[in-house]
């Protein structure tokens, strides 16, 4: 996160004249290494449990294959190597405002999304913050460093809620 960047350091951003820069977010490659991880050792253990209830052979290599099979699956079959090509450019900005998304290899970008649409934010895994919009949409915020900051600064920029009576 940045703490107070220039608008000229982001040239996609439009700014309004009382608009703010509040922060910055882009994705490390560490927590979509970790993702990555995860889900691997996840589809290890069932892989690996389904190879010892059908072979009947209880080896710590198999594990250790199972493992490096699931990885290769998970990454290739599934496409998660290209996950992280697609996100490696995102750039979440935060204005007293709007909520920005830019990544120059997406065409639907820069999109702003202004904070009174905003529904709800919350966490998503170890690895995400989703951004739920009114009516029924929702943003994924991927692989940044500390979601629960991420989550805690737009809430706390978001417009008080209107209570009915």
């Amino acid at each position: 996160m940045t703490a107070h960047p220039s608008p000229e350091t982001l040239p996609f951003l439009d700014l309004r004249p009382d608009e703010k820069i509040s922060s910055v977010w882009r994705p490390e490659f560490r927590f979509f290494l970790a993702k990555l991880c995860f889900v691997s050792s996840l589809t290890a253990l069932c892989l690996g449990t389904g190879m010892r209830v059908g072979t009947g052979i209880s080896n710590p290599l198999l594990w250790l294959g199972a493992f490096i099979l699931s990885a290769a699956v998970y990454a290739f079959i599934f496409d998660d190597f290209l996950e992280w090509r697609a996100r490696k450019g995102d750039v979440w900005v935060l204005t007293n405002m709007h909520l920005v998304y830019f990544n120059p290899n997406d065409e639907t970008s820069p999109a702003a999304v202004p904070l009174s649409a905003i529904e709800t934010v919350s966490g998503w895994m170890f690895w995400g913050v989703r951004v739920r919009l009114v009516p029924r949409d929702q943003l994924m915020m991927l692989f940044l460093a500390d979601r629960t900051t991420v989550r805690d600064t737009i809430r706390a920029h978001l417009p008080p809620k209107e209570t009915t009576k």
